[in-house]
């Protein structure tokens, strides 16, 4: 498992950040387990949160 969730992570998002929710949303919540394993391995590395100078959401909803 840990192995789809590294090239999913490869495949879509390369050195891009991203978040575990999105590995939950495509993997359930072992996923989860397998972010762990390869945090330990060294092969993905945990960031804080992105936060703009201005304190907002780096991301925001798109309004149609």
């Amino acid at each position: 498992m840990a192995r789809q969730v590294l090239d999913f992570v490869e495949t879509n998002y390369k050195t891009l950040p991203f978040c575990s929710r999105w590995i939950v949303k495509k993997f359930g919540t072992r996923g989860l387990i397998s972010l762990k394993q390869l945090v330990q391995a060294g092969a993905l590395h945990n960031y804080d949160e992105l936060v703009e100078t201005s304190h907002k959401k780096v991301v925001r909803k798109n309004i149609l």
